[in-house]
Formats: C-alpha cells, sequence, structure tokens
C-alpha cells in the first residue's frame, strides 16, 4: 500500500483546470497583443490613432480589390460549393498538364 501524505493538497478537477489555464492563455495573449501594438505605436511615432492608422497602412502592402468578383460567390448549398471548387480544381490541373505538354514540345 502507498502510505498517505497528509501534507499535499488534493488535485484540482478537470474543468477547474481548464478553466484557469484557459484565464491565463487570454491574459498573455491580450498582454502579449497588446505589447506588440504599443511597440509598434512608439516605433511610428504616432499621437493619435488616425495617425497611426495612416502610417501603418502606408507601411503595409495593399490588398487588391476583387470588384467585380472574377468568380462566382453565390451558392445554394455546400455540396454546390464544392461541385464547383472540384470543377475549378480540375480546370487548374488541365491547364497546367497543357502548359507542361507545350514547355515539352518546345
Amino acid at each position: 500500500m502507498l502510505p498517505e501524505k497528509p501534507e499535499l493538497k488534493p488535485m484540482e478537477s478537470g474543468a477547474r483546470l481548464a478553466t484557469r489555464a484557459l484565464g491565463i492563455g487570454t491574459v498573455y495573449a491580450f498582454a502579449g497583443v497588446g505589447f506588440i501594438t504599443a511597440l509598434i505605436w512608439f516605433s511610428v511615432g504616432a499621437k493619435d490613432f488616425q495617425e497611426f492608422r495612416q502610417k501603418v497602412g502606408q507601411k503595409l502592402p495593399k490588398v487588391p480589390r476583387n470588384d467585380p468578383p472574377l468568380s462566382r460567390t453565390e451558392f445554394e448549398s455546400f455540396r454546390e460549393f464544392f461541385e464547383y471548387l472540384a470543377e475549378e480544381s480540375e480546370k487548374s490541373k488541365k491547364l497546367k498538364q497543357q502548359q507542361q505538354q507545350q514547355k515539352s514540345k518546345e
């Protein structure tokens, strides 16, 4: 038999341990993001949010707009969406094969 150790505290329940870990992780995440944001804020020398937004926007790459959309955007169901993805995948495979065949002919 194992001897009892009265000086040890009883173990936490799994739910309490998970809740505590989630809370600590949340605090670390917010603190980390806040620290990184403050570091960037001070490095660009912004005085207010508008100025910060402008300076950071100038340094980041521009995101190209898709106006009007070049591909289909409305689907009736997930099945229709996945069928569309399969068709597009087949088209791209055929296009790659054709390009490889043209390169091999040259």
